[in-house]
């Protein structure tokens, strides 16, 4: 009984830390300012995707996450960087959608991720990529 339970409790850490290391987690966040009702965030996650992040200033106060394809998702409960690794997460599990419709955004001439674009206001703050080693630390640029 005791060594099914330790096969068990092995076989469940296991995945788990399998699908922890399969997800995209958040790379760089960029901070693009008030515009409105509330704070936008440009994502870039590590798998190269992009969201958005808006923090909402009038009431309900709320914090938003919208993958590069997908719905716009709000709560209450929620900081940066957590609706940030929601919406890298959102992009990785539509991964074989988001490739096909790059495909197709691409033969039609549409940008792949302007429903992102078109949500962020324009402003002259780049967004710095980092890129990071095997055990997730970030690489030293060599610029």
């Amino acid at each position: 009984m005791k060594q099914r339970l330790a096969t068990a409790l092995v076989l469940t850490c296991a995945a788990l830390f399998a699908q922890s290391v399969g997800a995209a987690q958040p790379v760089s966040i960029g901070n693009y300012g008030e515009d409105g009702d509330g704070i936008f965030y440009g994502v870039i996650c590590d798998d190269n995707s992009e969201a958005s992040v808006i923090q909402r200033i009038e009431p309900p106060r709320q914090i938003c996450a919208t993958p590069a394809f997908g719905a716009e998702s709000c709560r209450g409960g929620w900081t940066v960087n957590e609706a940030a690794n929601y919406a890298c997460q959102a992009n990785t599990d539509s991964g074989s959608a988001n490739s096909a419709r790059d495909v197709s955004s691409a033969a039609t001439g549409v940008a792949g991720s302007a429903s992102v674009r078109a949500a962020q206001p324009a402003t002259s703050q780049r967004v710095i990529r980092v890129k990071k080693n095997s055990a997730g630390r970030p690489v030293p640029s060599t610029r």
